[in-house]
C-alpha cells in the first residue's frame, strides 16, 4: 500500500537540496548566482541536522556554573545582577564577560576557578556550535559539502 502521509521536513529539505544540486546548479553560468545557490544548498542541508536550539539549556548550565562559583567566592556573589537567576540570556552572558575579563592576569584562586569552570563551559558551548555549523562554513565559502 502506498504511503499517503505528508513528507517529513527532512524529506522536503533533501528534495530541495537534490533539486538545486542536480537540476539548477549545473545550468547556472553566472558566478554570483552559483555562489548564492551553493549557500542555499548549504542551508538546506544544514537545516535538518541542526537540532533544537540549545540556548535555554546553555543558559541554565551557565547560571548553575556561576551559582557554584558565587557560593564559593563572595566577590562573585556580589556581582550577581538584581533578580538573579531570573535574568535573560544577555545578562548572563554579560556577567560571563565581566567575570572572564576580571580573571585575565589574575592568579588568585577565584580567577583560576572562573577560568577552569566558566571558561571551560563556554568553550564547550562554542565547540558544539562550531561542530554543528561547520558545513555552513564550506558552503558560505563557495564549496559544496559532501552528501
Amino acid at each position: 500500500m502506498a504511503d499517503i502521509r505528508l513528507p517529513t521536513d527532512d524529506q522536503l529539505w533533501l528534495c530541495m537540496s537534490e533539486t538545486m544540486r542536480s537540476v539548477i546548479l549545473p545550468r547556472l553560468d553566472d558566478p554570483w548566482a552559483r555562489a548564492a545557490l551553493i549557500r542555499l544548498i548549504g542551508l538546506a542541508e544544514f537545516a535538518p541536522k541542526r537540532g533544537e536550539d540549545p540556548s535555554e539549556q546553555r543558559t541554565s548550565e551557565t547560571i548553575a556554573c556561576i551559582d557554584q562559583l558565587a557560593s564559593n567566592y563572595p566577590d562573585i556573589a556580589a556581582q550577581l545582577p538584581g533578580g538573579w537567576p531570573g535574568v535573560d540570556q544577555g545578562q548572563v552572558l554579560d556577567l560571563c564577560s565581566q567575570l572572564l575579563a576580571a580573571s585575565v592576569g589574575d592568579e588568585s584562586e577565584q580567577a583560576n576557578a572562573v577560568r577552569s569552570q566558566l571558561k571551560a563551559l563556554l568553550k564547550a558551548h562554542l565547540t558544539e556550535d562550531f561542530t554543528v555549523s561547520a558545513p555552513l562554513i564550506t558552503s558560505f565559502a563557495g564549496g559544496l559539502n559532501d552528501r
